[in-house]
């Protein structure tokens, strides 16, 4: 998965296309929200945020399990309120620890909704991490589908529906 523009997505996938049918490569698609969670290294849930600006995130819940990720609610863009609220909700018997820049951005916030999460010291996203997930998933076929994710809708997008909607 990767986040940033939609155009630059649509660019950036067209070329990786390109590169890997004209010289006959293989290639695994890697998530982002998932490659920051390998920075947390202790057992538990696992909230990665991704910055989307005006109090939006990119999100995705992870639980570590030994060693074992799985994800327990897949990547969404959403305002960061309503995800704490949510996340209020779900109570797990042990903390969430966030991590990715969405959490250093609104950590204030996280800890007024659940003032027993955990941060991390490192919320880059790494290329080691990004190659650790790219081993890992290199024979499940989810992750051979080389397609944009797009979490939210485009400006463009959003300013059609509301014409559409002004003109009802």
């Amino acid at each position: 998965m990767a986040l940033g523009s939609f155009t630059g997505i649509r660019i950036g996938i067209a070329t990786i296309k390109a590169f890997v049918d004209s010289l006959n490569l293989k290639y695994v698609c890697v998530n982002s929200l998932e490659g920051l969670s390998l920075n947390v290294a202790n057992t538990g849930v696992i909230c990665s945020l991704i910055d989307a600006r005006r109090n939006n995130v990119f999100a995705e819940i992870i639980e570590n399990i030994g060693d074992s990720y799985i994800i327990r609610r897949n990547a969404s863009f959403e305002n960061i309120t309503d995800l704490l609220e949510e996340l209020k909700q779900i109570n797990p018997e042990y903390s969430i620890t966030f991590v990715g820049d969405g959490a250093t951005k609104n950590k204030e916030t996280i800890l007024n909704y659940l003032p027993n999460s955990s941060f991390v010291d490192n919320n880059e996203l790494c290329a080691k991490n990004i190659g650790i997930l790219g081993y890992r998933n290199r024979s499940n076929p989810d992750y051979l589908k080389l397609e944009p994710l797009y979490l939210r809708k485009s400006e463009a997008e959003q300013k059609m529906e509301e014409q559409l909607n002004a003109g009802k």
